[in-house]
């Protein structure tokens, strides 16, 4: 439950002039907005900070706004320390093995010192934003700038520390999209954890590629720490992620479902914007190797809307992902440098662009050129290969030919 003084700060009422000493006032409307207006603009400013570096979880609309999920933040945040604060005028300073925190005692005797209580405290929270930056303050006091460092460390920096801030939203951006708050510990306590833990390495790239997920990284379907832990190639841990769906899917579907299969196709329509004409297609700055992933079931999932799996459709998916990445591992370097792609990517890509209403002549010629065929050769591989694209799905084809063009443009 939020606590009262956030709705009582947040109500629009006549202007009221704080200072530093209204931080202890008895009036919850009073010590928070004297709160707010100290530390509220570097604790946006912290938040906003990390916020950014989560994927997918800050959409703040400018400087000076902030996004629901950051204000949300903001509010725990702001609650914790009005709290703390209100412990600490009562007698019950925060302590560290025993013994109380010097700096909250620091604290606590300014509301005491005129030369500090008496500051508003907007310009007090100006001061605390020169020290947070290492400006100079000339006209201040030592024993204000004390006091600001104190208010600094344990009303701003302590609450806002990186790693722990960027672990909780991750939590709630987790939690808001359906996913376990701690998703290790579903698969600890599901009934294929016994029959997972007889093969460490399928259980590691499960844990590996769910954190991913819970973390709404780009690729969570890349697994380097499971290779190094247990010496694996990448196709390795490809496929012990594979054997640990298997497990799932045959002693938890509920639980695969959820941690994997509905993230993953949330995580895919999510960046497959529609095109004017209706079909969707891979935002390259945003692709996902998983989309090149082999064999996955995700592939079963079709852009184009709800169905049933279709065993050509997933057929013809399987065929052009085996295709795509051996043509993408075993590329040139020189080409690489060179910024060609793997002849297979312009042919598909060709075929994609036919399909949108493209220049469809001329492709028995291009596939001559690129495979090094004769004309016969030729045209019975356009015309596989179109089958395929056919079968596969021209959105997908396009989501997938997008991830192989930024992987050879990396």
């Amino acid at each position: 439950m939020m606590c009262a003084f956030l709705s009582a700060i947040r109500t629009k009422g006549p202007a009221v002039t704080c200072t530093v000493r209204c931080l202890v006032d008895a009036d919850s409307l009073v010590s928070g907005r004297a709160l707010d207006s100290l530390v509220g603009p570097e604790l946006r400013r912290r938040i906003t900070t990390t916020a950014r570096t989560v994927r997918g979880f800050c959409a703040c609309p400018g400087v000076g706004e902030v996004c629901a999920r950051c204000q949300t933040c903001y509010d725990e945040i702001l609650t914790k320390v009005w709290l703390r604060l209100r412990a600490a005028s009562c007698g019950q300073l925060p302590s560290s093995g025993g013994n109380e925190i010097r700096e909250w005692r620091l604290i606590l005797n300014g509301m005491d010192d005129p030369a500090i209580a008496d500051i508003d405290a907007d310009m007090a929270g100006q001061m605390l934003r020169n020290v947070a930056h290492g400006n100079s303050q000339p006209a201040a006091a030592e024993p204000v700038m004390r006091w600001l460092r104190a208010v600094w460390f344990q009303m701003v920096v302590f609450e806002t520390k990186p790693a722990l801030l960027k672990s909780t939203m991750t939590r709630m951006f987790a939690v808001e999209r359906g996913l376990p708050a701690k998703p290790n510990d579903s698969i600890g306590r599901s009934p294929a954890a016994r029959v997972l833990a007889a093969d460490p390495a399928a259980d590691a790239a499960l844990r590996e590629a769910v954190v991913g997920i819970h973390a709404n990284v780009s690729d969570p379907l890349h697994l380097p720490s499971t290779q190094l832990a247990f010496e694996l190639s990448a196709e390795q841990a490809r496929q012990a992620f594979d054997r640990a769906l298997a497990v799932l899917r045959g002693h938890d579907p509920e639980l695969l479902a959820r941690l994997v299969l509905i993230p993953l196709g949330d995580m895919r329509h999510a960046q497959l914007p529609d095109r004017p004409n209706g079909r969707r297609t891979a935002d390259a700055a945003d692709g996902c190797s998983w989309q090149l992933y082999r064999g996955h079931e995700v592939a079963s999932l079709d852009d184009d809307g709800p169905g049933q799996p279709d065993d050509g459709r997933d057929r013809a998916r399987g065929t052009l992902l085996r295709s795509l990445a051996a043509a993408v591992e075993s590329h040139p370097p020189r080409d690489r440098r060179a910024g060609r792609a793997p002849a297979l990517v312009r042919m598909l890509r060709l075929l994609v662009l036919a399909a949108d209403g493209g220049p469809p002549a001329g492709l028995v010629e291009r596939c001559q050129r690129l495979f090094r065929l004769d004309e016969q050769a030729a045209a019975v591989e356009v015309q596989r290969l179109a089958l395929l694209v056919a079968e596969a799905g021209v959105a997908w084809v396009d989501a997938v030919l997008a991830r192989a063009e930024q992987t050879q443009a990396a």
